[in-house]
């Protein structure tokens, strides 16, 4: 990790909808200086995470949604399933042991509402990233959000669906167009694979994709006024939070750019560590170079396919047993 001036990194904002379990939350690891904020619906829960977080983080134990009003809530045998969407049983039962998961056991009325009307009511006025995972009503999260969208949010990590487990739900398709509209860039998706329930568990298979999680930051060409500066520096911060280091150089480069800026030797510093990394990573190079002089590409070549075939074949291997699993 990059070091950020601690006056920077303490004053940024990460929002976290539906922060069930997130009691150690690795963002915070990476920036303990950071501020968090979470929403959870579950009562119970929300106080429980509380619990265990650090001074000056909070959990809210309020639903978000697109507007402020009352909706019905569907609670699920596993409640970490639990939505304002009804589960989509005829879609979720074809995988082993998931029918179980989104059984309603009792459905009641929450209320709902908008980032953009609660938080300046708790004194948050800016906020840096927005992470949803809130079984479906992500898209509804967001076009609740738009005002932070448009005018401080950096980074997004969103669950998003392939298939409806819920029944009319918006789909990755949806919420990336959406998302994309508002001068976001998608730059990575984790892949979240089930099994189906009709075959047998040892058989090998690479499953069906369900959902995942998407990853977006916002375009930091878009960012402009006085205090441009500070968040592409944010954005920096999230970019190699998520590995995204091309992306983080050519910013810190940008910043570097700049003439006369008061903050020109944190980002020369930045872009030092950077440069120190790539010179270590391109040890390596010499002795691709010499491999081939001494006529060894076609086996580093082979070697390679073969590689990429193994852990083709690995990954299928170890899925065995298995009812879902993420690649």
């Amino acid at each position: 990790m990059i070091s950020i001036p601690e006056k920077i990194a303490s004053s940024f904002v990460y929002v976290d909808c539906g922060a069930r379990g997130e009691d150690n939350h690795p963002f915070l690891h990476a920036f303990p200086g950071a501020q968090y904020i979470g929403f959870e619906a579950d009562a119970e829960e929300s106080a429980r995470v509380q619990a265990k977080l650090k001074n000056g983080r909070k959990i809210f134990p309020v639903a978000v949604g697109r507007t402020n009003e009352t909706l019905p809530f569907y609670v699920t045998k596993n409640p970490a399933c639990s939505s304002f969407l009804e589960p989509n049983q005829l879609f979720f039962g074809q995988f082993l042991d998931a029918a179980g998961d989104t059984e309603i056991r009792s459905i009641i009325k929450l209320p709902v509402v908008t980032l953009d009307d609660y938080l300046p009511k708790v004194d948050v006025h800016s906020i840096d990233f927005i992470e949803l995972d809130t079984q479906g009503s992500e898209l509804d999260i967001l076009k609740g959000a738009e005002n932070f969208l448009k005018d401080s949010v950096l980074g997004l990590r969103i669950e998003v669906e392939f298939s409806p487990i819920y029944k009319n739900q918006p789909l990755f398709s949806d919420v990336d167009a959406f998302v994309r509209s508002c001068g976001f860039v998608l730059f990575d998706l984790s892949r979240h694979r089930y099994r189906r329930g009709t075959a047998p568990r040892t058989l090998p298979t690479s499953g069906q994709l369900v959902y995942g999680h998407a990853y977006y930051m916002k375009d930091y060409r878009l960012i402009s006024g006085p205090d441009a500066w500070l968040h592409i520096l944010k954005l920096i911060m999230v970019a190699d939070y998520f590995g995204a280091w091309d992306y983080a150089y050519e910013m810190i480069k940008y910043l570097t750019s700049l003439p006369q800026h008061p903050e020109a030797k944190t980002f020369l510093n930045i872009l030092g560590e950077y440069e120190c990394a790539s010179e270590k990573k391109t040890r390596i190079y010499p002795i691709v170079r010499a491999a081939n002089r001494l006529g060894l590409r076609k086996l580093l070549e082979s070697l390679v396919r073969i590689s990429a075939k193994f852990s083709s074949a690995y990954q299928i291997e170890t899925s065995n047993g298995l009812r879902s699993w993420v690649d």
